[in-house]
């Protein structure tokens, strides 16, 4: 009996060292640049708004209104130097569920010639328009489905 006490205090012992000495995969915060990925359905489009973490102005993006991907350049605003780091880096956001958005996936590239870039790409070519979010914070992105409309602009939608 007095074995199978010491055995399992043993056993207590290792699984907590090992607990602890395993590193866990999530990123500390300093080091995301993708703060959150919302999308609001409209009558016309669905608006998507991608948030980072630092202020970033919106330069440009291409193609100009339809394709199945979208590259999104960006140009931080203020950055601290402890957070410096994090803007070269490649990290990827969950994509929200919408039928008329089709986002497959969301990419933020900080290591690109052109400069840090958020591209989207989408499960089929769709139509859409971009602007910068009023926060500075984030992007908006209508999309209008398959076809264009001019219904569709990227105005929040909060």
């Amino acid at each position: 009996m007095v074995t199978g006490v010491r055995l399992f205090r043993l056993c207590t012992v290792v699984a907590l060292l090992l607990g602890t000495a395993v590193p866990s995969g999530a990123q500390p915060i300093r080091d995301r640049i993708l703060s959150d990925v919302r999308v609001v359905e409209q009558a016309e489009c669905a608006i998507v708004r991608v948030v980072l973490k630092f202020p970033v102005r919106y330069v440009s993006h291409f193609p100009l209104a339809f394709g199945d991907e979208l590259r999104i350049m960006v140009r931080p605003i203020a950055v601290s130097a402890a957070d410096r780091n994090a803007l070269i880096k490649r990290e990827s956001a969950r994509a929200p569920v919408s039928e008329r958005a089709a986002i497959e996936q969301i990419v933020y590239e900080g290591d690109t010639v052109a400069g840090p870039t958020v591209t989207l790409f989408f499960r089929h070519a769709v139509a859409f328009k971009v602007g910068q979010g009023a926060d500075f914070r984030s992007l908006i992105i209508a999309i209008s489905g398959t076809t264009p409309s001019d219904a569709c602009r990227p105005e929040s939608a909060d």
